[in-house]
């Protein structure tokens, strides 16, 4: 694979000798010569090789017609010095030793090779061949570029690159092993000889796992935008998504065709006013879906009762319409097998808990479980005791609180401060671990990290958090899930590249983990994992760049290349 990247950099290198004197400037030229003939190796010709500085091309000397009569017991007849011309004078390829590399300043001094620092990046992928190409590079008195090179990487050596004189630019290309943010030094040389260095910031993104299979489940209009998808796995073992076409303005279910969902079918199931949008999905006692959702015509929670295994049709039934209601909803199913929904009252600030009186959900009893503080974002499970337990973040104290069910019906709850160092907890995603205790990812906003919670205890009174990844701005819109190894396994976004990454935990814990890119740059938004039949993560995600609804099928345990 080749990624070409066509970069145009405007750079102003400042002329080197500026206000001097000849005797001054033939002094400097005369020290300069000298410092960079100290740095070169021995040669075993009288002739030395030039360097690309400023120094003055020497005057032609006269060719000897005839050999000079020999001295007494002669070792060598000396060599004519041939007149130099612009084809014949030999390019000495820099190397870290012979180059001066001084820290920037803001005003050159005469001599002083200029840095410049440019504020476009190249971005790439690590193992394919990265291209800079077409970077002009002229000197003040805008003339074309004599010689350059580049140092693509702080502590390798410098190597020669084409230069187009016509145009007075100059192109390279590099291969980085490794995935990171690297500084491609470019030095060129001017006819004037005026001279610089340049900047260029390379980002180079790990390779992309080739054998995951990235399919798109619905590009009609602006199927998903907006809008949090959600996955589960169907009792046909076949992923169900819910999610919103912003298009329409409809809530819309997509089931898949087969384990990989490298096709599924879509069905509209409510489409009276605007709803859908901030849906959650999960399957029932009865094997079938039933989705969680937001009715914004009329600020109300609804539910959709799924009519059979594919979900082709629902029955929709609103649950609360008690004031602004049911925005940022997750469901569950408790252990009485009834479905348990956690969502914000936005009229009162409040976390409110909805627990269905039956399998269909037709009505369900309603309670506030926190009323101080703001309970945004919550995320609903069930633990090992049998009683719900939810995450979500304190839009009041920026703090990350999970609050612990008193009962099945989740009445009411003891609520506990998780993390409070800093804006800490949006978008949290709570999973139960293989050691039957809470797993909560959620997004550092003061850091741009993604960071873990391990619950201490089944009520979570404490926790152990871990920062599992700070590379750029990371960890919007996570969904965790527990893998067939017994791991966690988090989906979220990384908002520097506008890529879709995974998280695999090394641990139960998850103190540490191992992190991969899943998809090319591009702008995705609120993603949502679990497992498939198969044991292998399923990812739904939304591509807002084209408006469409993507499933990602991981091809092994890590989600890894």
């Amino acid at each position: 694979m080749k990624l070409h990247v066509l970069t145009l950099i405007s750079v102003l290198l400042l002329a080197v000798v500026v206000g001097c004197s000849s005797s001054d400037q033939a002094a400097v030229d005369e020290a300069v010569s000298v410092t960079l003939l100290a740095a070169q190796p021995a040669t075993t010709t009288a002739t030395r090789t030039p360097v690309p500085t400023d120094t003055p091309t020497p005057e032609a000397t006269a060719v000897p017609t005839s050999v000079p009569a020999p001295r007494p017991e002669p070792t060598a007849v000396p060599t004519p010095t041939p007149e130099p011309t612009a084809t014949s004078v030999p390019t000495l390829e820099p190397t870290a030793t012979n180059v001066p590399t001084p820290e920037p300043t803001a005003t050159p001094t005469e001599n002083e090779i200029v840095t410049v620092t440019t504020s476009t990046n190249l971005i790439g992928i690590e193992g394919s061949e990265i291209i800079l190409e077409g970077v002009q590079a002229k000197t003040l008195s805008d003339v074309g570029v004599l010689e350059a090179w580049a140092r693509w990487i702080s502590d390798e050596e410098i190597q020669q690159i084409s230069i187009n004189q016509e145009t007075g630019s100059v192109s390279g290309s590099h291969v980085y092993s490794q995935a990171g943010e690297y500084t491609a030094r470019v030095w060129v040389h001017g006819e004037t000889g005026d001279k610089g260095w340049m900047d260029i910031v390379v980002e180079v993104l790990p390779k992309i796992p080739s054998s995951n299979v990235l399919t798109t489940i619905d590009s009609t209009g602006d199927a998903g935008l907006l809008a949090f998808s959600s996955i589960t796995i169907g009792v046909d073992g076949l992923g169900l998504i819910s999610y919103f076409d912003a298009t329409n303005t409809d809530l819309k279910v997509a089931h898949c065709d087969d384990t990989n969902c490298t096709s599924a079918t879509n069905t509209t199931l409510d489409s009276t006013g605007r709803v859908g949008s901030l849906s959650s999905i999960t399957i029932g006692a009865d094997g079938l879906g039933l989705i969680s959702h937001w009715d914004e015509t009329n600020d109300n929670l609804k539910v959709a009762h799924c009519d059979d295994t594919n979900c082709t049709s629902a029955t929709n039934t609103t649950l609360d319409s008690t004031g602004s209601v049911g925005s940022l909803s997750s469901i569950t199913i408790g252990a009485d097998g009834l479905g348990l929904i956690s969502y914000f009252d936005d009229t009162n600030d409040n976390l409110k808990v909805a627990h269905c009186d039956n399998t269909n959900c037709t009505s369900a009893t309603t309670s506030t479980i926190v009323s101080i503080g703001i309970g945004m974002m919550p995320s609903i499970t069930i633990g090992t005791d049998d009683l719900g337990l939810i995450s979500y973040y304190d839009s009041k104290t920026d703090d990350l609180k999970v609050a612990h069910c008193d009962n099945t019906n989740c009445t009411s709850a003891k609520t506990t401060t998780l993390d409070s160092t800093g804006d800490v907890g949006r978008n949290a995603s709570m999973t139960i671990g293989a050691d039957g205790l809470g797993l909560i990812s959620y997004y550092d906003k003061n850091n741009e990290n993604l960071k873990v919670a391990h619950c201490d205890n089944t009520a979570c009174t404490s926790v152990t958090t871990t920062t599992i990844d700070s590379t750029g701005i990371v960890g919007g819109y996570s969904s965790s899930t527990i893998g067939a190894d017994g791991l966690g396994l988090i989906s979220y976004v990384d908002m520097t590249n506008e890529t879709l990454k995974v998280a695999h935990c090394d641990n139960t814990n998850c103190t540490s983990a191992t992190t991969f890119t899943l998809d090319l740059p591009g702008a995705f938004f609120v993603s949502s994992i679990t497992i498939g039949a198969d044991g292998l993560g399923l990812i739904s995600y939304v591509d807002m760049t084209n408006g469409d609804l993507k499933v990602l099928h991981c091809h092994n345990t890590f989600c890894s290349p």
